[in-house]
C-alpha cells in the first residue's frame, strides 16, 4: 500500500512542480482584460470624434457582396453620429440623419448604431416578401467589429458582424455633405463605362457596371493577320468579376485583385486624361474608351433652334477628345477642355433647314441633327408613330395647338375600345427651341373606366420609370425629315437614364401617389406633321 501511494506521488510530482512554477510566473499583461478593453474603446472613441469633418465608409452589404458597395459619410460626437449617404441610397446627397451609437465589447470591440436610422439601417431592415429586401433584407450590418486603427489614425478597418465583410473607414477633408455632393458629381460626369490598360505588353478591358456596382476585367486577345493569337499561350488570365464602391474621385474594389501580376484595389480618376490609376501600383492605368454615344448622351441626337443666330454650350468630361464635323457651313463647333460650343448662323432662307454634326472617336460615329425652324410652323395636325407596349406599330392622330396663356397642348387620340384623348401640356423653350413637358402631369379621365390618367417617362433598356415623380422634364424636339417634312422627336433624361418611352399610367384617386401602373406606352415615339 505504501509503495502504491509513493507511485501516485511520483506521478503527481511534475504537476505539482508546474503549479509551483505557474504560481511564481508574472502576468504577461500589467492590466486586466476588462481594463484593456475599456482603454481600447476609449481610444476608438477618441479617434472617431477627432475627425474634424468626419469619415467615409465604403459599405458592402450581403456576405457575397452581390449588391456592390455604397458610400456613407459620418460625423461622430461623444454620443451621436450624423450620417449622410450617396444619392443612390438617399435620393438626396444633402440629407442627413442623426442617431445614437455605442462602443461596446461583444466578443471584441464593436461600433453599434443602436437607434433606427433610415440611411444606415436600410440594408439590414427586413421587408415583406421574398428576394432582395425581403424578410432577410439585403444582408447589411449595423454592428461593426473594430479590427484595426491605422498608425496614422486615418483608416479604421471594420468587420460586419452579420455579413463578415471587411470594410474600411477613411478620414475625410470636407464635410460629410460636401463629400457626397462631390461623389454625385463624379458619378454624373463619368462619361464612359469601358476602359483599357496595357500591362507589360498585355491588354485588359475594364467594364464598369455603375448601376450594379460591379466591374469585370477581361484580357484582350490580339490576333495577327494569319489568324494566330499574339501572346504567351502558357499564361492564362481568367476574367475577374468584382464588387466596387464609388469614391468622390474614383472607385474602390471590395478586395484586391491580381492583374498581370500586380495586386490592386483602389483606383483614382484623372479627369483631364480620362484614366483610372491604381493607387497600389501606378503602372496599372486604365484609359477610358471614348465612344460617340458619350456626346449624344450629353447633347442628344437632335438640336432645334429658331431662325435667329444661336450659340449652344455643353459641358461634360473629355468633350474635347472627340472630332466634330458639321455637314453644312452654317454650323461650326469649337471645343475647350470640358466645353463644346455649337455655333449656328441666322437662317435667312425663308424656310426651315437642317444639317448634321458627325461625331467620331475610336473608329465609331454618331449623328446629331440640327434644325432651324420657328415655333409658329409647328402648330397643326400630326400622326404619332412608334411601338406600343405590345410591340405593335401604331399611328394615332394628334393635334398641337397654342393655348391663350402661351403654353401648348398636344392631344393624342388614343384608341382602345373607344377613343381616350391624352392631353399633354407643354411649354416652348425659346433658348433651346424645344417643347418641354413635366413628368407626373394629369392627362384627363378615362371616362368609361373611372381612372385618372398620368404621364410618366420610361427608359426601355433599364426598365426604369419616373413613377410618381413630377420633377423630370421630357422634350419634343423639332426636326426635318428626309423628304422635307416636320417631325417632333422625344428627348430628355431622368437621373442617368435617357427618356425614350412615353407611358400613360392610371390611378383610382385624384393623386398620382396612388399610381397603379401603365396601361400603355410608346417606345421612340415620333410625331410627324401632316
Amino acid at each position: 500500500m505504501k509503495k502504491k501511494l509513493f507511485a501516485y506521488l511520483l506521478l503527481m510530482l511534475p504537476a505539482l512542480l508546474m503549479t509551483s512554477c505557474l504560481k511564481d510566473q508574472e502576468d504577461i499583461f500589467d492590466k486586466s482584460a476588462s481594463l484593456r478593453s475599456k482603454e481600447y474603446l476609449d481610444n476608438a472613441k477618441r479617434v472617431l470624434t477627432s475627425a474634424e469633418y468626419g469619415w467615409v465608409l465604403d459599405f458592402f452589404p450581403d456576405r457575397t457582396q452581390k449588391y456592390g458597395g455604397y458610400s456613407y459619410t459620418m460625423k461622430f460626437d461623444n454620443n451621436n453620429v450624423t450620417v449622410c449617404a450617396e444619392e443612390a441610397i438617399s435620393g438626396d446627397p444633402t440629407s442627413t440623419e442623426t442617431t445614437a451609437y455605442t462602443l461596446d465589447n461583444e466578443d471584441g470591440p464593436v461600433i453599434v448604431f443602436d437607434t433606427y436610422n433610415d440611411l444606415i439601417h436600410l440594408f439590414s431592415t427586413p421587408h415583406s416578401g421574398t428576394g432582395a429586401g425581403g424578410y432577410e433584407a439585403y444582408g447589411g450590418d449595423f454592428i461593426f467589429i473594430i479590427m484595426n486603427i491605422s498608425e496614422d489614425e486615418n483608416t479604421i478597418t471594420l468587420k460586419g458582424n452579420r455579413s463578415g465583410n471587411i470594410l474600411y473607414m477613411h478620414r475625410i477633408s470636407e464635410t460629410i455633405v460636401d463629400y457626397q455632393l462631390e461623389l454625385s458629381e463624379f458619378v454624373e460626369n463619368l462619361v464612359f463605362d469601358k476602359a483599357m490598360a496595357n500591362i507589360d505588353g498585355k491588354e485588359y478591358m475594364l467594364n464598369i457596371a455603375a448601376d450594379d456596382r460591379h466591374v469585370s476585367i477581361e484580357p484582350l486577345v490580339v490576333v495577327e493577320e494569319g489568324g494566330e493569337n499574339v501572346g504567351d499561350d502558357e499564361e492564362t488570365f481568367e476574367s475577374i468579376e468584382a464588387p466596387f464602391c464609388f469614391d468622390k474621385d474614383g472607385f474602390s474594389l471590395y478586395a484586391p485583385v491580381n492583374i498581370g501580376g500586380k495586386e490592386v484595389r483602389v483606383f483614382k480618376y484623372d479627369e483631364n486624361e480620362g484614366t483610372f490609376i491604381a493607387q497600389e501600383d501606378n503602372s496599372v492605368v486604365f484609359t477610358g474608351l471614348l465612344l460617340p454615344s458619350i456626346v449624344t448622351n450629353n447633347i442628344g441626337t437632335a438640336i432645334s433652334t429658331s431662325n435667329a443666330a444661336a450659340e449652344m454650350k455643353y459641358t461634360f468630361n473629355l468633350a474635347d477628345k472627340f472630332t466634330y464635323t458639321p455637314t453644312a457651313d452654317w454650323i461650326t463647333v469649337t471645343t475647350e477642355g470640358k466645353n463644346v460650343t455649337i455655333h449656328i448662323a441666322a437662317n435667312t432662307t425663308g424656310k426651315p433647314r437642317t444639317a448634321d454634326i458627325v461625331v467620331e472617336a475610336n473608329g465609331e460615329k454618331a449623328i446629331i441633327s440640327v434644325t432651324q425652324i420657328e415655333v409658329g410652323d409647328l402648330v397643326g395636325s400630326y400622326t404619332l408613330k412608334g411601338r406600343d407596349s405590345e410591340n405593335a406599330d401604331v399611328a394615332y392622330e394628334s393635334t398641337l395647338s397654342k393655348n391663350s396663356d402661351g403654353t401648348y397642348s398636344l392631344v393624342i387620340s388614343y384608341v382602345y375600345n373607344g377613343t381616350w384623348p391624352q392631353n399633354i401640356q407643354m411649354t416652348w423653350n425659346e433658348t433651346e427651341s424645344r417643347f418641354e413637358m413635366q413628368s407626373g402631369q394629369f392627362l384627363g379621365m378615362l371616362s368609361t373606366r373611372g381612372y385618372y390618367n398620368w404621364l410618366v417617362f420610361m427608359n426601355e433598356a433599364s426598365g426604369t420609370w419616373t413613377s410618381t415623380s413630377t420633377a423630370y422634364t421630357g422634350y419634343l424636339i423639332p426636326t426635318l425629315t428626309a423628304d422635307g417634312g416636320v417631325a417632333l422627336v422625344l428627348g430628355g433624361k431622368y437621373s442617368s437614364y435617357t427618356i425614350d418611352q412615353l407611358a400613360f399610367c392610371v390611378s383610382q384617386t385624384e393623386s398620382i401617389s396612388g399610381l397603379l401602373g401603365y396601361y400603355d406606352y410608346f417606345t421612340n415615339p415620333v410625331f410627324e406633321k401632316k
